[in-house]
């Protein structure tokens, strides 16, 4: 019963605190950027039913009380307008900022603070508020700082974070064509060219059936205080070159795998003719998988917003198979200590690399 009373009288402690407290409405700033070009609309602008229109407190310096900052009824269509004079939108895809979260979260309740921070979030939809049509979202925090004009500050906050969070979606749009729907992505078609080991670094020797390593191939190390003898630094990664115009969507894959000569090495005098077997096998993995890299991502039908998120599925695949063999055989092998099992291993290594190569 104590604790009721108690909560009470808290209850009624914020509610006095408020309402003694002047009040600033939010309203959007002139922050003078020129006016930029858009693919899409933002369409409208609504607040999700959670946020308060009582955001927080502000103060500014030398003031003796602080000021309440309460989102107007009219601050969604007052933000949208604002959005329209900063930028020239292309009605053909209509956009909804949905704000989700929009107030001061207090360092100390009920007082002001240097540390008090501003929180924002919003979400954006095409046609409407619904999961189906959701795209993206954006979220952003701002220490309040100490100002000696808080009202202005305050605006500009607002304001900054509505273009922030529509940049951000404007640059997501770059990467989701299909945003725009999915009739506008089954017109065009993607392009697809995959080259394999296009490498011309001195310093690297790409993976090739045939090649086998040597010890000049490895540089000498004075420095390196662990117990191995000889360390073989492999690479298996890819780049993207992708163009796009109005038929078509060029995406060029360049896989590699390669041998990295300034950063493989040796140290002391070590016995070559046990260890380097092993290390050849290390090579010849990477071949191996480098070639399944290249062989899954030809194989693959691409589609046009999400080609950079399967290319790099295809790739975490093969990586991850990769590194888990190659775990596999350092550990049988002893990290080439073993020759008996260095001489079974280069057998199935030789078995995988016949299957990539069909």
């Amino acid at each position: 019963m104590k604790g009721l009373i108690l909560l009470c009288f808290l209850s009624l402690g914020v509610s006095n605190l408020y309402s003694q407290t002047s009040k600033h409405l939010i309203s959007c700033s002139d922050i003078g950027i020129p006016v930029k070009s858009s693919r899409f609309e933002i369409h409208e602008i609504t607040f999700h039913p959670s946020v308060s229109e009582q955001m927080g407190l502000i103060q500014s310096r030398g003031d003796a009380k602080p000021l309440e900052v309460v989102l107007p009824s009219q601050i969604a269509k007052t933000s949208q307008q604002f959005l329209k004079k900063q930028y020239q939108f292309d009605r053909n895809l209509k956009i909804i900022m949905e704000i989700t979260e929009c107030r001061i979260a207090a360092f100390s309740p009920g007082k002001t603070h240097v540390s008090d921070t501003f929180l924002f979030q919003c979400s954006f939809y095409r046609e409407k508020v619904d999961p189906e049509f959701y795209l993206f979202s954006f979220k952003a925090r701002n220490l309040m700082g100490s100002f000696d004009n808080a009202p202005v500050v305050m605006n500009n906050y607002y304001s900054r974070v509505l273009l922030s969070a529509t940049e951000k979606f404007s640059s997501s749009l770059k990467d989701h064509p299909e945003w725009f729907g999915a009739e506008s992505i089954d017109q065009k078609p993607v392009k697809l060219t995959v080259v394999h080991n296009p490498i011309q670094s001195k310093d690297s020797i790409p993976c090739k059936v045939g090649y086998s390593l040597k010890p000049e191939d490895y540089q000498l190390n004075t420095k390196d205080t662990s117990n191995k003898s000889i360390f073989t630094k492999m690479t298996l990664t890819y780049l993207i070159d992708a163009s796009e115009n109005s038929k078509e969507l060029n995406l060029k894959i360049y896989t590699k795998a390669f041998f990295h000569k300034s950063r493989s090495w040796f140290k002391g005098s070590p016995d070559w003719n046990l260890l380097l077997p092993y290390h050849q096998g290390i090579y010849d993995l990477c071949m191996a998988y480098g070639m399944k890299l290249n062989n899954a991502l030809k194989d693959k039908k691409f589609s046009l917003g999400e080609y950079r998120t399967e290319i790099n599925t295809i790739y975490n695949e093969v990586l991850n198979e990769y590194a888990e063999l190659r775990k596999k055989y350092q550990s049988e092998t002893k990290e080439g200590m073993d020759s008996e099992q260095v001489s079974r291993w280069q057998i199935r290594i030789q078995e995988i690399l016949k299957e990539v190569q069909k």
